[in-house]
C-alpha cells in the first residue's frame, strides 16, 4: 500500500515539486490533508489540498506536490508574504481580502 506521502521525501532535500503518477498512488489521502479552496490554480487542477506545509494540485492523471516554507494554517501572514506573494499582491491592489479569508 502506497501514499502519496511516501514519496514527498525529496521535499526535504531540495526539490521544489514532486510529481506522481496517481497509479502510483494506491491509498486515498488520509484525514490529515484538507482541501484547500484559497489558491492560485494551476493548469488542469482539479483540486488542492494542504498537509501543514504540504501543497499538493491534484490533476486528472499526477498529483503535483511541493512544500510551502509556512503552514498558512499556523503562520497565514509570513504564508502570504513568503509563499504567496501574488495572492497578497492582488488583495492589496484590490483591497479586498481574498474569498474565505
Amino acid at each position: 500500500m502506497t501514499r502519496l506521502d511516501d514519496f514527498l521525501g525529496p521535499l526535504h532535500q531540495g526539490v521544489w515539486e514532486v510529481v506522481v503518477p496517481k497509479q502510483e498512488v494506491t491509498e486515498p489521502l488520509d484525514e490529515s490533508w484538507k482541501k484547500s479552496e484559497i489558491n492560485v490554480p494551476s493548469p488542469e487542477m482539479v483540486a488542492s489540498y494542504r498537509k501543514g506545509q504540504y501543497h499538493t494540485h491534484e490533476t486528472k492523471e499526477e498529483w503535483k506536490t511541493h512544500m510551502d516554507r509556512y503552514d498558512p494554517e499556523t503562520s497565514p501572514g509570513m504564508h502570504l508574504v513568503d509563499d504567496a506573494p501574488l495572492v497578497l499582491m492582488l488583495w492589496g491592489k484590490r483591497g479586498v481580502p481574498p474569498i474565505g479569508w
